[in-house]
């Protein structure tokens, strides 16, 4: 990991962030599509049952979004990134790689709108951009910054007639705000979510809370779906009852 860390930092000194990032984006997408694919997700997206609406919460370079689009093309992918270096990797990759299904939002989503202060982690000097998260106290001489916040249920594109069929969350243990936010919507269109949850007291109030919308936690084992009885994850799906 020491070496890992040498050779990103050389490489982010070398390159500057933009193109440090574009260069990182080019080699997951190449390698995520020849070589090693997400099989989680994909499973996530075979479950998709109708055409829709995706939601892409914390799109980050904009792998994942483009994934869902090219595996879903009747579907509508909408997604969120509000880290300025990420954000500005993900709309180039879109550009280039996308058909013109992705919509990106240049906010975070929250249980309100508003604004929130982010901090950007470093590690042996390196900027860990993919790690940015919500905070609440002090961010011990890391990097911060402040972005604009809005809600699932104050999307505009849920408030007209639409077929809202999948949610992705990856949000560095906010998961439970960008939940909260949605209850209303979340209930109406019942769709399938695919969460990232770290192993954290936090992880118990998002459980709750998804139980409480009428959803069943379960876990992707040996390529099948297990319902969730305090195995070690990381991913977890949430299906409607």
């Amino acid at each position: 990991m020491q070496r890992k860390r040498e050779i990103q930092y050389f490489f982010q000194q070398l390159l500057g962030t933009d193109h440090y990032l574009f260069l990182t984006a080019l080699y997951q997408w190449y390698v995520v599509r020849y070589f090693r694919p997400d099989k989680e997700l994909d499973f996530f997206l075979q479950k998709i049952s109708s055409e829709g609406v995706i939601i892409d919460v914390g799109a980050n370079l904009g792998i994942t979004s483009l994934l869902m689009e090219k595996k879903r093309p009747d579907c509508t992918i909408i997604s969120f990134e509000p880290v300025t270096a990420n954000l500005r990797c993900c709309k180039k990759m879109i550009r280039l790689f996308g058909k013109g299904r992705i919509h990106v939002h240049e906010k975070a989503l929250s249980d309100s709108s508003g604004q929130l202060r982010m901090v950007q982690p470093t590690e042996k000097g390196v900027k860990m951009h993919g790690l940015s998260r919500v905070i609440d106290n002090d961010a011990q001489g890391n990097e911060t910054f402040t972005v604009p916040a809005t809600c699932l249920n104050d999307l505009p594109e849920l408030q007209s007639p639409v077929n809202w069929v999948g949610l992705k969350i990856d949000v560095e243990n906010f998961e439970w705000h960008v939940l909260r936010g949605g209850v209303e919507v979340i209930r109406k269109f019942r769709p399938l979510i695919y969460c990232e949850i770290w192993d954290i007291p936090e992880k118990e109030r998002t459980l709750q809370l998804i139980r409480e919308m009428g959803y069943s936690p379960f876990v992707w084992k040996k390529n099948k779906l297990e319902p969730y009885k305090a195995q070690t994850a990381l991913n977890f799906y949430f299906l409607p009852d």
